[in-house]
C-alpha cells in the first residue's frame, strides 16, 4: 500500500479518489483499497483525522465485510481520537455508531448491538436533558428515535413482536418523534406473521400505504429506508393478494409490480401465479380513517370532542401533522389504533391519569407556540 506522507500527495490522492468513488465501473474492492490508503496512511493518522471514514465504513458494509466495519470504527477511531473517541462518535457523529450497530445485526450479534444502542440511548437522552428546547432538540430526538427503531428491529429479528411493539409505542421520548422505520416495523408486526395475537391488517395497510407513497429516488432516504419503501410495496401487494376480507386483484398486481420495478426480487411469473385466481373481497373490513369523531384518546381524557384542549389538538392535527408525510402516517396509525385502546382501557382511572399529563404538556406547548384553543370545526 502506497503511503501518503505529505500534504501535496494527500491532496493529489483526494482528488483522484473523488472521481473513483463515483465511478460505477470500478469494482468495490478496488475502491476500498484506494480508500484505505487514506484512512491508514501515516499523514492522516498524524493529523488526528480519518479521511473518508464514512465512505470506507459504507463500502465495507456493502461488501459484506461487517467485522471490518466494527474494527475500523472501534480501533481506528479510538486510536485517532484517544480518550474522547466515544463522545465524538455518540455526541457529534452518531451515524458512525449505527454503522457498527448494523454490522452487529448483520452478524446476528444482537447482544453486542444492544450494548452500543444502550450507550447511544443514554447519550441522546442526556443531550435532550441538556437541550430540552433549543437548536439541538430536534436533532437529538431524531437520533434517539433511530435508536428506539433499531431496538424494535432487533426484537423482530428475534421473533419477539411484543417487545418490538413495546419499544415503538411506550417510550416517553419517542412518542412524538417517529421515523420511517418505526412505521415499517409497525406494519411488519401488524401483519401478524410473528405473533398472530398482534395481527391488525388494517393497521399494516395504513403503515405500508404511507411508505409506498414515498419516492425511492429522493436524496432524503438512506439505502436502508429505500429498501423499506420497496419492501412495503411487496408486503402491501401480498396483503391484497392473500388476506381474506382485503383481497383486491388490481391493487395486488399494482403493488407487486411496483415492488418488482423498484428492485424487489420477484418475477413477473411469480406475480401472475399470486394474482391470477384472486377473487375480490365483497365485504372489505378495512377501518375508516374518517376524522369525524376522532382524537379518541384526547376526547376520552378530556371528556368531550368540543373543549379547548381538544380544539387545540385538532388544529395541530389538521394544520401541522397533515402537512407532511410523517405527520400523515402518524394520523393514520393513530386512527387505526386509538379506538381499540380507548375501548379497552378508557374507563380506567390510571388510563386517564397516564395520558392527561402528556396531553396537558403537549397542549400547553402548542398554545404557547400560537395554536388557538377557540371553537374549531374539522
Amino acid at each position: 500500500m502506497e503511503q501518503i506522507t505529505t500534504k501535496e500527495k494527500y491532496d493529489e490522492k483526494v482528488e483522484n479518489f473523488k472521481s473513483v468513488y463515483d465511478d460505477q465501473s470500478i469494482p468495490l474492492e478496488e475502491k476500498i483499497r484506494l480508500c484505505e490508503e487514506f484512512a491508514y496512511s501515516d499523514y492522516v493518522k498524524g493529523s488526528g483525522n480519518i479521511a473518508f471514514a464514512s465512505e470506507l465504513a459504507e463500502m465495507y458494509f456493502k461488501a459484506g465485510r461487517y467485522q471490518d466495519v466494527i474494527d475500523f470504527i472501534n480501533i481506528e477511531f479510538k486510536s485517532h481520537l484517544k480518550g474522547d473517541w466515544w463522545m465524538f462518535v455518540a455526541g457529534m457523529c452518531p451515524f458512525y455508531a449505527f454503522y457498527v450497530i448494523n454490522a452487529c445485526i448483520a452478524l446476528e450479534d444482537y447482544s453486542q448491538a444492544k450494548v452500543y444502542l444502550n450507550a447511544l440511548k443514554m447519550n441522546r437522552a442526556e443531550m435532550l436533558r441538556m437541550h430540552p428546547d433549543d437548536a439541538f432538540t430536534a436533532e437529538s430526538k431524531y437520533w434517539y428515535a433511530l435508536v428506539i427503531t433499531k431496538y424494535a428491529q432487533i426484537a423482530i429479528l428475534q421473533n419477539d413482536a411484543s417487545a418490538a411493539l413495546d419499544y415503538l409505542v411506550n417510550d416517553p421520548i419517542f412518542e412524538d418523534t417517529k421515523t420511517l422505520g418505526s412505521y415499517y416495523y409497525m406494519g411488519i408486526i401488524s401483519k401478524g406473521d410473528i405473533n398472530a395475537n398482534l395481527k391488525e391488517i388494517s393497521l399494516a395497510i395504513n403503515c405500508f400505504s404511507n411508505l409506498c407513497e414515498l419516492d425511492v429516488n429522493s436524496d432524503s432516504y438512506v439505502e436502508e429506508e429505500v429498501n423499506m419503501i420497496i419492501s412495503s410495496n411487496y408486503y402491501l401487494g401480498l396483503i391484497y393478494a392473500t388476506e381474506n376480507g382485503y383481497k383486491n386483484k388490481e391493487k395486488a398486481i399494482t403493488y407487486l409490480t411496483n415492488a418488482k420495478k423498484l428492485g424487489y426480487s420477484i418475477t413477473g411469473e411469480e406475480i401472475r401465479n399470486m394474482t391470477d385466481h384472486i377473487i375480490d373481497s365483497t365485504s372489505p373490513v378495512q377501518k375508516s380513517n374518517d376524522k369525524s369523531g376522532g382524537c379518541y384518546v384526547a376526547t376520552c381524557v378530556y371528556g368531550s370532542y368540543d373543549c379547548p384542549p381538544v380544539w387545540t389538538l385538532r388544529r395541530f392535527r389538521d394544520n401541522k401533522l397533515s402537512q407532511n408525510i410523517y405527520g400523515r402516517m402518524f394520523i393514520r396509525v393513530y386512527y387505526a389504533v386509538s379506538p381499540k385502546i380507548v375501548k379497552m382501557f378508557g374507563e380506567y382511572g390510571w388510563f386517564h391519569k397516564m395520558w392527561k399529563k402528556s396531553l396537558d404538556r403537549l397542549v400547553s406547548k402548542l398554545q404557547k407556540n400560537g395554536m388557538e384553543s377557540t371553537p374549531y370545526e374539522d
